[in-house]
């Protein structure tokens, strides 16, 4: 073999010696690390100018992720409302994440909204998801003309009780 092929070839077998010495998933050995999952979807049909789609958790627990599909609408001024404890959190509309150079893709957030036609797509994720103590609301407010329906899903987890709220280390 020629001397450029080794190095490669070496430097792979590195990589996969490593790769199966480290284990993929690792149980917790209390169950789910950030307590129950669950996911939730709203959709609404032909809502109008100035109406709101909400979801809204009451209890301790963990946001993991969001995505808004959103058919329709002129202007993709429809803004997504994340509030945990009673305050806002996170605010962002179909525009302003319309705009690759306000996306986030790392190993441990994404934010984008892509389009297809004339459907909108808003991902919020996050590889650690975000604590919140006693609320969770997600409003979707439909700030333009046209948008022919929403459909909103929230994954979170919450917690089988605040005791274990108390006691996790984050």
């Amino acid at each position: 073999m020629p001397n450029g092929t080794l190095r490669p070839l070496a430097v792979l077998g590195i990589c996969a010696a490593l790769a199966s010495a480290i284990p993929l998933v690792s149980a917790h050995p209390e169950g789910e690390p950030w307590g129950k999952p669950e996911a939730a979807v709203r959709q609404v049909a032909n809502p109008g100018e100035g109406e709101s789609a909400v979801f809204n958790v009451e209890g301790a627990g963990f946001f993991h992720a969001l995505e808004v599909v959103k058919s329709g609408g002129v202007s993709d001024q429809t803004l997504v409302i994340v509030e945990m404890d009673g305050r806002p959190s996170m605010d962002f509309s179909f525009a302003t994440l319309g705009n690759p150079m306000r996306w986030l893709d790392t190993p441990d957030m994404v934010a984008n909204a892509r389009k297809a036609g004339d459907i909108g797509t808003m991902t919020l994720w996050f590889r650690a998801p975000i604590e919140y103590r006693s609320t969770l609301k997600v409003t979707v407010h439909v700030g333009e003309h046209g948008v022919q329906d929403i459909n909103l899903r929230v994954l979170h987890s919450v917690l089988e009780d605040d005791a274990d709220h108390e006691d996790h280390n984050h």
